[in-house]
């Protein structure tokens, strides 16, 4: 559960700093449910809001180096020997954030995980991206983000956690706007500060912030 809570620390810190991520989320779900609340089987009919679970993991995936993989023979890479038995780490980070898989990487974009997307338009289903277990945009082939991992150490509960992920952000978005909160001084910072975090080997969190929530809806359908 940790790289999930870290996710959706990351992705509540992200919304809060991009409220126009959020209007084209409130559009979509507003469009589609009203005064109903989203359910599981409409993860396919939320294309915006599934492109920002994988904006967030690709942005600040919640294990900057993935588990490590072991070199099962000798090898040789760019003029590095690797030994038998050396252990190897993904630099995930860095691989969501090469300028030649994405452009402006360092910018939190969304609409780069949809097909044929513009503000206003009918917005075009990733049903076919979720169903072929993420494909790349441009390379059907490649995972569009590589925050699950990669090989057989490949997360085997990617599914779980998109449908889990999804059913928080669907939620939290169809009830509420997200702003930045008062830090410690009373003051109200423009932006949360997502420049570093908590790393560790297996672990990228966000530092602590503050966020406030506030109500679009009548929460009382939440419990009907």
């Amino acid at each position: 559960m940790e790289t999930e809570v870290n996710t959706l620390m990351w992705m509540i810190a992200c919304l809060a700093n991009n409220p126009g991520v959020q209007e084209e989320a409130f559009k979509e779900l507003d469009e589609l449910f009203g005064r109903n609340k989203p359910m599981p089987k409409d993860e396919m009919d939320l294309p915006y809001i599934s492109a920002i679970i994988n904006e967030t993991l690709r942005y600040r995936p919640p294990s900057a180096f993935g588990f490590p993989h072991v070199a099962k023979e000798d090898d040789e890479y760019n003029g590095y020997n690797i030994p038998k038995g050396t252990p190897i780490l993904l630099n995930l980070f860095a691989i969501n954030h090469n300028e030649r898989r994405f452009i402006a990487p360092d910018k939190f974009r969304p609409s780069r995980f949809m097909r044929e997307y513009s503000t206003g338009s009918k917005r075009s289903s990733l049903y076919g991206i979720l169903k072929n277990n993420s494909p790349s945009l441009n390379n059907d082939s490649v995972p569009m983000h590589m925050s699950f991992g990669a090989g057989r150490r490949y997360c085997i509960g990617q599914h779980l956690a998109q449908k889990q992920l999804f059913l928080a952000i669907a939620y939290i978005l169809w009830a509420f706007e997200i702003k930045p909160g008062a830090d410690e001084n009373g003051e109200t910072p423009l932006e949360i500060n997502l420049n570093g975090g908590n790393l560790t080997l297996t672990s990228f969190s966000p530092h602590p912030y503050n966020v406030k929530f506030i109500l679009r809806k009548d929460i009382s359908i939440l419990f009907q």
